[in-house]
């Protein structure tokens, strides 16, 4: 376990917050870390994918006009009139 160690707090009583058996806290007791760990990763991954993807979109529309699919690749034909 880990090694606990206390603040003075507003009580005038000498007794831990966290209540520990032998100086040791029960990690079983207390919030795992790796889910927020987890989700801020993939609240990451998220916002840069979709900055990336708005930046080629940009890209993309500079040079063709649209973002439509279809009117990008008929300009791309070879012989295809703006």
């Amino acid at each position: 376990g880990a090694t606990v160690h206390s603040e003075s707090g507003s009580s005038s009583e000498e007794v831990s917050p966290v209540k520990v058996k032998n100086n040791t806290i029960d990690k079983d007791k207390y919030a795992n870390p790796l889910p927020h760990v987890l989700m801020l990763t993939a609240i990451v991954v998220g916002v840069s994918t979709l900055g990336l993807a708005l930046a080629i979109s940009q890209k993309i529309f500079k040079s063709f006009g649209t973002l439509e699919e279809d009117e990008i690749l008929n300009k791309l034909r070879p012989g295809s009139h703006d």
